[in-house]
């Protein structure tokens, strides 16, 4: 049981992933464009943001007057002012990939470090870095206002809490106009239930079932810490307890293992489990506002503790399977996140983060059910079991990111971890150089539980409707689709198995990916149900069949999970009964 979160235990994190990082920077070339750059080793090049990881080296070099740390933290901006500066004087995401938002976040963490450590470093480099970020904060001033710049949500949230920053650290009141105008753009994009929506385009979009874009991967990793920063910058107490409201809501989300459920999300294709991968982290603001809510300790706390759980020797993996698969973790995802512990470390007041066994996060509850997305999306607690069912008709980009049609998005229970997690469509890199292509299987294969026939794959269709009903104890979700099959699917949630009752008008298969790691011994019971690792079995009325041999797991980067997916018959107007039991 989680009991407390010392600063001992977030300083051991934070230096063994800078230790890694250290290990794959390069050393002994003077070339401005490869001196000092950070190889990744799952992605075989250099993301260009990592300076990001400037505050968190220089901590470490303050910590223990090692030299190296601050050599790398002044060699990674070295790096980024020879090869990613912007015309106005901010810095691109990538050398290949000119995208001007992300270098708020990159002066931020130098700004930060500016703010903790004067008097700390050398005089000439505080100076240096000082008047880059200058630089940086007027040249920021300048792109946010451009008429092409028309970013998702995460960005307006990032430059009002940057300016704010600013004006904090600075006293120019320029700053602080920016960063009342930006707090303007996003203090009432939020929906019934408190959640911030805008990752999407436009922000304002509403869905014909009345649906927002909304991702909680960033919202609880990014946005809502900008926002709690901004109030905090810019003295606005009123603000800071609207923003403390705000993040309450977002806290249904987090998982009673520390996860961040974002298995519906708009940006549900960066989903890693325990965030987002090129988002901050909830470590970022949340220990800050403890003092005010417990509640955002015991949040931190237990998502520090699954980012621990998902590093293996100072690699930050992107899911509690993903280095069991042989797949390498990507660098950006401790860079990104190494700013968040470092303000944990620097701000955390360590008696709120103990005995937080006293401290219930919505989700460790058992309440039934719960509606948001104007009732189109549905999390459920019963007993041991927790679900999100989603029937949300928003699309992004293109519908190889759907993740709606009333599936079992997630599915979890207290003794097995995640049974279900959804995944893309479609795997593709949306944003290449912010994304990983597997590199020891041959493909990326849809794990999503769904209904198949021929063309058909309900993950994609938006015109299911969705209703529930039930209280603590049973929860009974149903689902009606029209589009080609008339079919129906009620899921009957318990505190120890859930069952799925299918009818269809036409032959289909029902698609069942079970999360399973590579270690996990899967026997079959009978020709129609199988035991996953001595727990979980699943079993039907119908034909069940693995897609592969009981050996054999599929790894999928969304969610950083393998699977091994069972196959079930649905036959024509016969009813199929499908349970999953602990």
């Amino acid at each position: 049981m989680l009991m407390k979160v010392t600063k001992g235990e977030v300083y051991s994190l934070l230096k063994e992933w800078c230790d890694y990082m250290l290990d794959r920077t390069v050393k002994g070339i003077e070339d401005p464009n490869l001196k000092g750059a950070m190889l990744c080793p799952a992605c075989g090049f250099v993301h260009g943001r990592f300076a990001d990881a400037v505050l968190a080296y220089t901590l470490l070099y303050i910590e223990t007057g090692e030299e190296k740390y601050l050599k790398a933290a002044d060699e990674a901006v070295d790096w980024s002012e020879n090869n990613v500066i912007t015309p106005e004087g901010t810095w691109y995401n990538d050398i290949n990939a000119i995208w001007y938002g992300t270098g708020l976040f990159s002066a931020m963490a130098l700004g930060e470090t500016l703010h903790n450590f004067k008097g700390k470093i050398p005089e000439a480099l505080y100076n240096k870095w000082f008047n880059i970020f200058v630089r940086m904060a007027k040249g920021s001033v300048k792109f946010m206002h451009y008429e092409w710049f028309k970013p998702v949500i995460n960005y307006y949230c990032g430059a009002a809490a940057f300016f704010a920053f600013c004006y904090n650290f600075l006293g120019d009141e320029i700053y602080k106009n920016e960063a009342i105008y930006w707090e303007g753009l996003c203090v009432n994009k939020f929906d019934e239930n408190g959640l911030l929506y805008g990752e999407c385009h436009p922000h304002e979009i509403v869905t014909e079932k009345g649906c927002h874009g909304i991702d909680l991967g960033y919202n609880l990793e990014e946005s809502i810490q900008l926002l709690l920063q901004y109030a905090m910058y810019i003295g606005d107490e009123e603000k800071l307890k609207f923003y403390c409201d705000k993040a309450l809501a977002h806290l249904e989300f987090i998982m009673p293992d520390g996860a961040i459920d974002d298995s519906f999300g708009t940006r549900h294709n960066k989903w890693t489990y325990w965030g987002s991968r090129t988002s901050d982290g909830v470590e970022e603001a949340f220990p800050r506002v403890a003092k005010y809510d417990r509640r955002f300790a015991k949040a931190a706390a237990l998502n520090f503790d699954l980012l621990k759980r998902c590093t293996v020797d100072g690699a930050l993996y992107a899911g509690l399977m993903q280095h069991g698969a042989n797949q390498p973790a990507c660098i950006h995802h401790a860079f990104a996140h190494t700013k968040a512990l470092a303000l944990m470390y620097l701000y955390m007041d360590e008696k709120d983060f103990e005995n937080l066994e006293d401290v219930t996060l919505p989700r460790e509850e058992e309440y039934g059910v719960k509606s948001f997305q104007n009732g189109y999306l549905k999390l459920i607690s019963v007993g041991d079991m927790r679900a999100t069912v989603s029937a949300v008709d928003i699309i992004v980009e293109s519908d190889k990111r759907c993740n709606m049609g009333g599936n079992l998005n997630l599915l979890w229970h207290k003794k097995y971890g995640a049974i279900c997690a959804a995944t893309m469509h479609e795997f593709y890199m949306v944003e290449p150089t912010n994304f990983q292509q597997l590199r020891n299987a041959e493909k990326t294969y849809c794990m999503t539980p769904r209904i198949i026939c021929g063309e058909y794959s309900s993950d994609t269709d938006k015109t299911v409707e969705i209703s529930s009903s039930g209280d603590k104890n049973k929860v009974e979700i149903t689902i009606i689709g029209n589009k080609e099959l008339n079919f129906k699917i009620d899921y009957i949630f318990e505190s120890n198995k859930v069952k799925i009752a299918i009818t269809s008008e036409k032959d289909a298969i029902y698609m069942l990916p079970i999360v399973a790691d590579n270690k996990s011994e899967i026997k079959a019971l009978t020709e129609n149900e199988y035991l996953f690792n001595n727990i979980l079995k699943v079993r039907a009325n119908n034909d069940v069949k693995p897609t592969t041999d009981l050996n054999k797991r599929f790894f999928n980067q969304v969610g950083g999970f393998e699977y091994l997916p069972l196959e079930i018959t649905l036959t024509a107007n016969k009813p199929t009964e499908i349970f999953i039991e602990i």
